[in-house]
């Protein structure tokens, strides 16, 4: 009985894998790979990127000084400091800006100025940008790969009932909002 259990649940485990990759156009149903941190110096630029099949999802994003240690002035004569802290207004103003260009995307540069932020926030102060990612599985990829990656054994039905299976299609009833 404990069996056919396990039987049972492991083929709708995989049933729902294998409906959520044919049937999903975009990121959905995440899996997380791991947590990552980008930070894009003033001045600078910074690229982050997934493997294949992912997608970044940005967890947080700050823009200012918020320590004495990130990006800190090399240079005694710079008319920039690195012991002041700088905040925005608005805490969310980095990840919706950060969110609506790298969101969903394998990879994505980003920069450290205030042209890119839209904001000349404390002028005299050497301020960098942070963004806290994931790199998460996207939808649509093949079955084989999804399976590989969270480390299933891979379905293995009739040839009919996988013909069953790709004429069926599924209800959208979860997405992941962002």
């Amino acid at each position: 009985m404990k069996g056919n259990y396990l039987k049972l649940k492991t083929f709708f485990v995989t049933f729902w894998f294998y409906i959520n990759n044919v049937y999903t156009g975009r990121l959905s149903n995440w899996l997380i790979d791991k947590s990552n941190t980008a930070i894009a110096c003033q001045g600078d630029s910074e690229n982050i990127m997934c493997d294949a099949y992912q997608g970044i999802r940005i967890k947080d994003a700050f823009w200012g000084r918020d320590n004495k240690v990130d990006c800190q002035v090399d240079n005694p004569l710079s008319p920039l400091t690195d012991t002041q802290m700088c905040f925005t207004l608005d805490k969310d103003y980095a990840y919706r800006k950060l969110a609506e260009v790298c969101q969903g995307q394998q990879t994505c540069q980003f920069e450290g100025t205030s042209l890119y932020f839209d904001t000349e926030l404390c002028p005299h102060i050497r301020k960098y940008a942070r963004v806290k990612y994931e790199c998460r599985q996207m939808s649509g990829m093949k079955k084989s790969d999804l399976l590989r990656a969270v480390k299933r054994k891979p379905f293995k039905g009739s040839k009919r009932t996988i013909l069953k299976l790709k004429k069926h299609k599924r209800k959208k009833t979860f997405h992941d909002s962002f």
